[in-house]
């Protein structure tokens, strides 16, 4: 048996903790204790809103035989200290990093001289081999598929390990494992939906997209797999059972691609008789959607979707491979607001080549919508993706410290639109979207949104408006 500390970082551009529950380290934790005994240990940077000083002292308190943490790129800067930190309390305890930068800059980590081994890909079968390898000494490294480290200063790559197939094999997440209720009162993905306290619980069904956008990391893999509807009932039960909570926020990369399973999940929670509240703050595909979906996920007690056009250019949408049928999507967005639901769009400013013509297409795709809401983000570019790599090669201004990211900034801009034009496109957007009259109407009667928060965003957008405006 070994004793494992997992480590979820945070970003030091927040002031405040945040996050959902680490749904990852969750599953890597009931997998080792479930499966093979050991003894686990989960400590949430985010949610804790811990200094590297802090991670040190657990390590200390805990004294793993491993330490796995798992960030964001995003968060690289904290990942790196608190890898250093650790390694100054104890020089030979072995640190694995996993997650969506391990899978895109594994090099770079390693050539972080505290780190030892990057897991790539999903983890519940990689890292109890790698465990087995280096701290049991029962299997030799080399024989781990999925992972990459350095041996005499060159870097060793093991192959591919084939993702997990069947998903309904997998314990539920070790929820044990973390204080569940701390998580309630903190800021979720969608900050306007919750109620403040209100028991919930993100559910991932499956895992993997088969689209090909060009901006996307791909952690999971191009093949769908799906757990079977009644396995995630069993979870949604076992959870409503154990806490009480009947809010859920799934996070899948494309929960409606299997249109079958996705009436019987709702089939399932209807015939519980329980009144539950969900929400789609990612993962369904807005033109796969149908008015037979809509219907059976509002039965199910849906009351918030989130649809990601990106662009309403249908130029840009063959460019950046998201090929989303933009007619389909406007009807579907109807439908869903005609049912009462809330729907929220996502829309990203500043593709490569994007000039003044296309975004105004994009204005006048936003203005036909019934969103309630939606946000106007920056394209950034992540490491290994398609679009970074199609930058690159093209000359344009990449990220090379990937802590620099911001949705809000123009710090890598690669559209044809100069950094304050495309500041002043996307305040035009936020001005245009949310003073609409009719938008306006639509939030008051939202079934998601509640009256009092309503004073508090307004705050937040104005002040938003008047610093773009300073900016300018």
């Amino acid at each position: 048996m070994a004793r494992i500390l997992l480590i979820r970082t945070r970003s030091e551009k927040y002031e405040k903790a945040y996050g959902a529950p680490p749904l990852g380290l969750l599953y890597l934790g009931a997998v080792l204790r479930q499966n093979h005994a050991h003894q686990v240990k989960i400590l949430d940077m985010r949610a804790d809103f811990l200094a590297v000083a802090d991670a040190s002292k657990e390590f200390v308190s805990f004294q793993p035989d491993i330490v796995g943490i798992s960030g964001f790129t995003l968060e690289v800067n904290m990942l790196h200290q608190v890898a250093a930190a650790i390694k100054r309390e104890s020089p030979g305890c072995p640190i694995v990093v996993g997650g969506p930068h391990a899978n895109a800059c594994s090099q770079e980590l390693l050539d972080d001289f505290h780190i030892n081994y990057v897991v790539l890909g999903e983890g519940e079968k990689t890292l109890p081999d790698l465990i087995e390898a280096v701290v049991l000494k029962t299997k030799d490294v080399n024989a781990v598929r999925g992972i990459v480290f350095k041996k005499d200063g060159k870097i060793v790559r093991t192959g591919p390990r084939e993702p997990v197939s069947n998903l309904d094999e997998l314990p539920f997440p070790g929820w044990d494992l973390i204080d569940v209720e701390k998580y309630y009162a903190l800021p979720r993905f969608m900050p306007f939906t919750p109620d403040g306290g209100t028991p919930y619980m993100p559910i991932m069904t499956s895992r993997g997209c088969p689209y090909s956008c060009t901006y996307c990391h791909n952690i999971l893999g191009k093949q769908f797999r799906a757990r079977s509807a009644e396995n995630v009932f069993a979870e949604i039960e076992a959870l409503y059972q154990r806490y009480g909570i009947t809010d859920f926020e799934f996070t899948d990369d494309c929960f409606n691609l299997d249109k079958k399973r996705v009436l019987a999940i709702c089939e399932l929670i209807i015939k519980s008789g329980v009144k539950m509240k969900l929400s789609f703050p990612n993962g369904l595909r807005g033109d796969v959607l149908d008015e037979e979906i809509l219907g059976k996920l509002r039965d199910a007690g849906t009351r918030l979707i989130c649809l990601a056009p990106e662009t309403g250019s249908k130029r840009l949408q063959k460019l950046i491979k998201k090929n989303m049928d933009l007619e389909k999507l406007q009807r579907m967005i109807s439908a869903a607001v005609k049912l009462g639901i809330h729907v929220h769009g996502f829309f990203m400013l500043g593709f490569p080549t994007e000039t003044k013509s296309d975004l105004k297409e994009t204005l006048r795709f936003i203005g036909r919508t019934k969103l309630h809401t939606a946000d106007f983000f920056i394209v950034n570019l992540f490491p290994d993706t398609e679009m970074y790599r199609a930058a690159k090669a093209a000359g344009k201004n990449v990220p090379e410290r990937f802590d620099d990211i911001d949705y809000h900034d123009t710090n890598f801009n690669i559209s044809d639109v100069s950094n304050k034009e495309l500041i002043a496109i996307q305040k035009k957007f936020f001005m245009a979207f949310y003073f609409d009259p009719r938008r306006i109407w639509r939030i008051l009667f939202s079934p998601v949104i509640q009256k009092r928060f309503l004073i508090y965003y307004a705050v937040i957008f104005l002040r938003r408006v008047i610093l773009r405006r300073r900016e300018s």
